[in-house]
């Protein structure tokens, strides 16, 4: 999901199965690169009796704008949820002009 607020655009991206040490988040030439690796033995050796859930890596790239400012990129994963705080430039923030 990606999602705007006044300040940032997030990005949060659900990956059961993953470790925080298997998440890999790469910025290079104006794209956003997340990858995340699942141990595959582990999930396809189980017998399962019920499974609503692919067994695979994850793998997405974004092309990021140039609204956003690089340079103060976070991200976060707990859970299972990688969550990436785009925060916008100052000059692309809504602003309010005051009346006189």
């Amino acid at each position: 999901d990606i999602y705007e607020t006044d300040d940032d655009f997030i990005l949060s991206a659900n990956m059961p199965g993953v470790t925080r040490e298997n998440v890999q988040l790469k910025l290079e030439e104006g794209s956003l690169s997340i990858f995340g690796k699942v141990n595959y033995e582990e999930l396809s050796g189980r017998k399962y009796i019920l499974n609503e859930n692919e067994i695979g890596n994850y793998y997405r790239k974004f092309r990021i704008s140039n609204s956003v400012d690089e340079s103060k990129i976070e991200a976060r994963f707990e859970n299972g949820q990688l969550n990436v705080r785009l925060p916008k430039h100052e000059r692309i923030k809504p602003k309010n002009i005051e009346i006189r």
